[in-house]
This record gives C-alpha cells, sequence and structure tokens, in this order.
C-alpha cells in the first residue's frame, strides 16, 4: 500500500496513526492548527472534563 491510495482528506491522519503514539480518541480530536507541517511536530491540545 502506498500513500498514494489513500484518499487526500485523511492521508496525514492514517500517516500519524501509523507512526505515531496518538490513539484514536487524540487523532480524531486533532485539529489543523495542532500539526505544523514545516516542523514537523504535533502539539496535543489538552482537554477536560467538567465533574471529572
Amino acid at each position: 500500500m502506498t500513500t498514494d491510495s489513500i484518499a487526500p482528506s485523511y492521508r496525514l491522519l492514517v500517516l500519524l496513526a501509523a507512526f505515531t503514539t496518538l490513539r484514536f480518541g487524540k487523532l480524531a480530536a486533532l485539529r489543523r492548527r495542532d500539526v505544523d507541517l514545516e516542523a514537523l511536530a504535533v502539539t496535543e491540545a489538552l482537554s477536560s472534563c467538567a465533574g471529572g
């Protein structure tokens, strides 16, 4: 399988899942502002639960 066979809108998500230790929930919560392609860095936004 090559990355050419992955739809462009999902390509980064699939590559991040393959090469990072992020769980699906963290990957699904990522936004464009969390990914810096020039620096090859991903920053996780912290989330909190009320009452938890």
